[in-house]
């Protein structure tokens, strides 16, 4: 519905208004790369539709004071779908917390409430991304790796989150498999509310769903990686869970500092990544309940023959960490964003009316 492209002039605003759930297969809101200043999205409610809420092919933005309702409950279409296609993203640095010292190096999503979804999100292709400050009832967080997705997340921060989850016994248990499924990159959990996934309908989910999914799924870049190997002979996989950038001299488990995109029309070597392990800590259960998972042998796009499992690969206190301690050196970026000020706080004062921006009609 909304087309809105980064100016290079100034921040883009979109705000006060309501998209109902319709019948069209559109996205409602699309945030475009275009070299320019972050947009900015706030005090908005976004039924979900067919289409992702909102689409983000950029590393920068703000959204807040934003709902996001996929009543009775979305088992496929994301509220913010992530998606920048950034390869610089895994040669460089993160941006987490305070090390973004501009405010526009990841896209900040806080104050919002999202409302029934298996994955509220999908953090992909590059994606750096920071969440607090939301109110996630019966809604779960995903993500793509190096395995139906070319590129990966980089990482996110979910920090100062609420969960709710209702838990019965009659069949009506929303199915919430995870409040996290992760399949690469790095992240940080900290100082969240997070309530058990626990119930008579679905008993003993796990808060946080870890995989390499390349393992077993005979797609992607690196296909059935491992393949014919056992205990973790091959690891590390290109962009695992616990991999970013803090050396730049990380090598897979075959001995090689890049992998190849070049039949998937990107010409230039992807970096493979190196050691920064995933950290979880001060959460309202500590540790959380976290564990991996396997794709399975059994799906259409399994891979035959001896495969290695997930287990191997995603190791507690190597690739993550998980119980009291904070990530190293680092500390929270400014909360609320400064880029709100002149923004509305939730009193729908100070609009700025929005440019850059193009609509379509289904």
């Amino acid at each position: 519905m909304f087309d809105i492209t980064e100016d290079s002039t100034g921040h883009t605003q979109l705000s006060g208004f309501k998209i109902q759930a319709g019948s069209g297969k559109g996205n409602g809101v699309n945030f475009k790369a275009g070299g320019g200043k972050a947009i900015l999205l706030h005090d908005c409610w976004i039924e979900q539709g067919n289409g992702d809420s909102v689409w983000v092919g950029t590393n920068r933005g703000v959204v807040w004071n934003c709902s996001f309702d996929a009543t009775p409950y979305s088992m496929a279409p994301l509220a913010i779908h992530l998606q920048p296609y950034d390869e610089a993203a895994w040669n460089k640095p993160s941006f987490m917390g305070m090390n973004d010292t501009t405010g526009q190096n990841n896209f900040y999503v806080e104050n919002s409430d999202f409302h029934a979804y298996l994955n509220s999100t999908d953090n992909d292709e590059g994606a750096r991304s920071v969440w607090r400050y939301n109110l996630f009832n019966n809604a779960g967080f995903g993500t793509h790796g190096v395995d139906t997705g070319l590129i990966g997340q980089r990482y996110f921060e979910y920090y100062n989150n609420v969960g709710v989850f209702n838990g019965y016994a009659n069949g009506t248990t929303f199915n919430m498999t995870w409040w996290f499924f992760v399949r690469g990159g790095t992240f940080i959990i900290h100082d969240n509310i997070l309530p058990a996934l626990n119930s008579t309908d679905y008993p003993g989910k796990l808060d946080v769903n870890m995989t390499e999914m390349a393992l077993q799924r005979n797609a992607g870049p690196i296909p059935c990686w491992g393949s014919g190997t056992s205990g973790g002979a091959r690891y590390h996989a290109p962009r695992q869970v616990g991999m970013g950038y803090v050396t730049g001299a990380g090598k897979s488990g075959l001995g090689l500092a890049t992998y190849s995109l070049a039949s998937f029309g990107y010409p230039n070597p992807e970096y493979v990544g190196d050691s920064e392990p995933a950290y979880m800590w001060g959460n309202s259960r500590q540790p959380l309940n976290a564990g991996v998972s396997d794709y399975g042998t059994t799906q259409s796009d399994s891979c035959g023959g001896n495969t290695d499992s997930s287990v191997n690969y995603i190791v507690a206190n190597r690739d993550y960490f998980n119980g009291s301690t904070p990530k190293p050196g680092y500390t929270p970026y400014t909360y609320p964003h400064p880029l709100r000020q002149g923004g509305s706080t939730g009193t729908g004062a100070n609009v700025t009316p929005p440019s850059s921006l193009s609509t379509t009609v289904q």
